[in-house]
């Protein structure tokens, strides 16, 4: 059972008692008691209904001191304004925010809850200025760092380095034996064979013209022309396959001819600078000719790869300055420091976001959230209205006839 229906059957219950006892009210002092009870509760309960309705309604159509909170919609919206920006939002009160909630915990929060959410709004703003920006320049500005630095790295150094990683790979092997069926596959193509037969012509030809045994050997090896490009294609063939043991000739040579380079690249001071200046002035030379079409290129093709990365940079980078013990310092003394000069506005503003939810609403609607609101409360004052209203009445009959007797 709610407040309002209790208080509500407090005033019926009242009202039927007293008009029960009525009749007999001058003929008993007991009855005489309840009766003035019974009148003053119905009184006291009658008097707070009215008094609790006038806040929100109009009680039996009286318009007269009542409907109050309609009826002064415009100075509650005021006085909830100041309410809120003098008593609420104080400076101590903000303050003390400040101090048991630090800025930079709750930026913290923010970006590791709302990662997508922050890098979303990041990617916005970055895409705003990379759409208006020169490009041309950042990218001569990054060639240029990228010109310079080329001529300070030891290729040479990495090249023995990946050079070293291999021989101790595991996957060596396999690395080796793809190589050879690649070298196979293409002395077997038919562009290869038309390539000996070539070379096997010109050598030929050329041997006529210098050859002492020319003559006698003309007729027998030019008729033999196909087969021995045949032989010759074949044993070039045997010679990739061996490639992949290396117990073989080939795989010996080459196994020392690899060892040897790689020396060279880590020891030999004068081929290691051959190669540096080499590979530097081959990169260079790109640079300078094609590096910002390819970097166009490529920023065009994985322009959102790109912001992507940048954003994701940037996430990773403001949350480690608001992990920062010493930064986050920072941040929350400049906070302190600083807040003073900004509270005001945050009262104002408190103030004013007050008004305009407030005036949203009109009189009627006010007087309808404001009686939902508190209804619990003003039904209670209704109730201890009608006891006390019973209490006091019984007390004043009890004076009255005592001061009767003495009188």
């Amino acid at each position: 059972m709610t407040r309002r229906q209790k208080a509500n059957i407090l005033l019926v219950i009242s009202l039927i008692l007293c008009l029960s006892v009525a009749p007999w009210k001058d003929s008993d002092v007991l009855i005489g008691f309840f009766f003035h009870v019974f009148f003053a509760m119905t009184i006291g309960a009658a008097a707070d209904w009215f008094a609790v309705t006038s806040l929100f309604k109009r009680p039996l159509g009286i318009s007269w001191h009542t409907d109050i909170i309609a009826e002064n919609r415009d100075k509650i919206v005021i006085m909830a304004r100041d309410m809120v920006q003098n008593e609420f939002f104080t400076v101590q009160w903000l303050k003390e925010i400040l101090i048991h909630y630090p800025l930079s915990e709750r930026l913290r929060s923010y970006l590791i809850s709302d990662k997508m959410v922050v890098c979303s709004v990041m990617n916005e703003v970055l895409g705003l200025f990379l759409s208006i920006i020169d490009k041309s320049k950042i990218y001569q500005f990054l060639l240029s760092a990228v010109h310079k630095e080329i001529g300070q790295i030891s290729w040479s150094l990495y090249i023995a380095q990946a050079m070293d990683i291999f021989l101790k790979s595991p996957d060596k092997e396999k690395i080796v034996t793809l190589l050879s069926k690649a070298a196979e596959r293409f002395l077997t193509h038919q562009v290869t064979q038309e390539e000996i037969g070539d070379l096997y012509e010109a050598v030929w030809q050329e041997y006529k013209k210098k050859g002492w045994l020319r003559g006698l050997l003309s007729g027998t090896v030019e008729d033999a022309k196909d087969k021995s490009i045949k032989i010759v294609q074949m044993e070039i063939v045997k010679l990739a396959t061996s490639l992949r043991d290396p117990e073989s000739e080939i795989g010996k040579t080459l196994a020392h001819q690899y060892v040897k380079i790689m020396e060279k690249l880590r020891n030999d001071e004068k081929y290691r600078k051959q190669v540096d200046d080499m590979i530097s002035g081959k990169l260079q030379c790109l640079i300078q000719n094609d590096g910002e079409t390819v970097l166009t290129m490529l920023y065009e093709k994985k322009e959102e790869t790109i912001k992507a990365y940048i954003v994701n940079t940037l996430w990773k980078e403001a949350l480690a300055y608001v992990e920062n013990e010493k930064t986050s310092q920072y941040i929350n003394q400049w906070v302190w420091e600083e807040s003073p000069k900004y509270i005001p506005y945050i009262q104002k503003a408190a103030g004013q976001v007050t008004v305009e939810v407030l005036r949203a609403y009109d009189g009627e609607k006010m007087a309808q959230g404001a009686e939902k609101s508190i209804d619990h409360e003003v039904q209670l004052i209704r109730i201890n209205g009608t006891l006390c209203g019973g209490i006091l009445g019984g007390l004043f009959y009890i004076a009255k006839t005592v001061g009767g007797y003495f009188l």
